[in-house]
């Protein structure tokens, strides 16, 4: 089957991104995009400049789970029955959820026990956008018949392989055209910016798994990537590389600072030279302090699995520190 791909730019407002690339494909809408009016809108018009209805769309596959790729879905699936899909291995993290609320809940305990302040805790919980979308999180989980996916499982007659990408996300999915060499893959490979990989609870290694999953995309040789967010991927194979270059420097960077002394993930956090405008830490958004501590911990965990790092507790705090080789 010959793909007709069409590409829509939608809208995302009120995060730090202000975009998220949607893909229309031979009636599958490859991720939601965020609820929204103005989400909604754009994505009608799109759709209208292409000949087509907003009820064109058959099929919602999801990449993974995160607002501005799923909380569209439920609209989408009430106007017009749209058959839903997601990775099994994110569907089931959504349904482990039992609430976003539930889920936070225990956010704020994990993060705490790394050595984040309560209060700085409470501002990153209470400013995250999932919070706002519980009600469409809860109706993902429980209402919306969705369909998992699996490693190997085709969509459109064979034309779209699925290839699971855990790291970014629990269950992560990319979609694959084999004889194009063509690949849509959400959030895991993007271009200029760096996909965050976050500690995830009861989530063993994501950064190990992500660091795997880059080695299966630029084993398949890939021609385009079609990401999430920003341009087009002209060099997949490169780009993969490249992050795992990014993610083996950033294990060196934390590793000299619990070299020098045991830190808990907080502070390790606090220090980590991230590549942002802010001068100093307290500048920091707060959902940006929540993927820093997160992919800290992220860092923390897989080189506990390397066996170059470990941690100790004092008082429910956990202070990590580097084995001497």
């Amino acid at each position: 089957m010959a793909l007709d791909i069409k590409v829509f730019r939608l809208p995302l407002q009120g995060l730090a991104l202000d975009s998220i690339n949607v893909y229309f494909v031979n009636g599958v809408l490859i991720d939601a995009g965020l609820y929204s009016m103005r989400t909604l809108h754009a994505l009608a018009k799109s759709l209208r400049a292409s000949g087509l209805k907003i009820c064109s769309i058959e099929k919602v596959v999801v990449t993974h789970y995160h607002v501005d790729h799923i909380s569209l879905l439920p609209l989408l699936y009430d106007m017009c029955s749209v058959d839903g899909y997601m990775g099994w291995g994110e569907l089931k993290a959504v349904r482990n959820m039992n609430s976003i609320v539930g889920f936070f809940e225990k956010v704020f305990e994990f993060f705490k026990s790394n050595g984040a302040p309560v209060e700085e805790v409470k501002s990153i919980i209470d400013s995250h956008p999932a919070v706002r979308f519980k009600e469409l999180y809860d109706a993902i989980s429980s209402e919306i018949p969705i369909k998992p996916l699996r490693e190997g499982d085709t969509l459109l007659s064979g034309a779209l392989k699925v290839v699971e990408v855990p790291g970014h996300s629990p269950g992560s999915i990319i979609l694959v055209n084999e004889s194009e060499k063509i690949a849509f893959v959400g959030d895991t490979l993007l271009n200029d910016i760096t996909p965050h990989v976050t500690a995830h609870l009861d989530y063993e290694d994501p950064l190990g798994d992500y660091i795997e999953s880059l080695k299966k995309i630029e084993s398949m040789k890939l021609r385009i990537a079609y990401p999430g967010h920003r341009s087009i991927i002209e060099d997949p194979t490169a780009r993969a590389l490249e992050l795992i270059r990014f993610h083996e420097a950033r294990s060196k960077e934390i590793l000299a600072l619990i070299k020098e002394k045991p830190r808990t993930g907080y502070e390790v956090a606090k220090n980590v030279k991230w590549r942002v405008r802010y001068e100093n830490w307290d500048q920091f958004p707060p959902i940006e302090k929540y993927f820093a501590i997160g992919e800290t911990i992220a860092h923390l965990l897989h080189l506990k699995k390397m066996k170059l790092a470990d941690y100790y507790e004092e008082k429910g705090i956990k202070y990590w520190y580097a084995i001497n080789p």
